[in-house]
């Protein structure tokens, strides 16, 4: 959090690039939600960097990826809830199941990681534009501006914590590093 205390994570990270000396030349971004990048990864970032004026390290998706319905769907219950609700007794809730649209293919897909490091006239370039609504990281606001993103290998163990039990995956590569 920057002086002001901004929360939107747009703001914050605009209201950070003011408190960034002019003769800075890189500015890395990178989110509290992953707390365990790598060095063999930061170091790939800064090589890249070296060359590059944006770059962003990815993991690539091997999983099979399916586009699903967004409303929450069905609801799946016990053969019994129905019982259950009418003699007034508990019931395990139901599980919801979204209907899947399609398969997407995962060719060229990666997962985007932080810390992302831009030279800083585009960072800041990029955060000058007026709407920053709908960006989903620091390089999609740099690919509006035009400019070419470049990923370097990022790393599966640099877990994004969103949900619960994202905690006892970032645990275990704490502990593997």
């Amino acid at each position: 959090l920057v002086p002001g205390g901004r929360t939107d994570r747009w703001e914050t990270v605009a209201a950070a690039l003011e408190h960034v000396a002019e003769d800075c030349t890189h500015i890395a971004v990178h989110d509290a939600a992953r707390p365990c990048p790598g060095e063999a990864m930061l170091d790939r970032v800064f090589k890249a960097a070296g060359e590059l004026d944006a770059v962003v390290p990815a993991v690539t998706v091997h999983a099979s990826v399916k586009r699903v319905d967004s409303d929450a769907g069905r609801i799946v219950r016990d053969e019994d809830a129905l019982a259950d609700s009418i003699l007034g007794e508990a019931s395990e809730p139901g599980v919801a199941a979204r209907l899947v649209l399609e398969g997407v293919d995962r060719k060229g897909l990666v997962l985007a990681q932080t810390p992302q490091l831009y030279a800083a006239p585009l960072l800041r370039r990029a955060y000058a534009q007026g709407d920053l609504a709908g960006a989903t990281d620091d390089a999609s606001l740099v690919e509006r501006l035009g400019e070419q993103v470049h990923c370097v290998e990022g790393d599966p163990l640099n877990v994004k914590l969103t949900v619960p039990g994202d905690w006892a995956l970032a645990e275990a590569a704490l502990k593997l590093t």
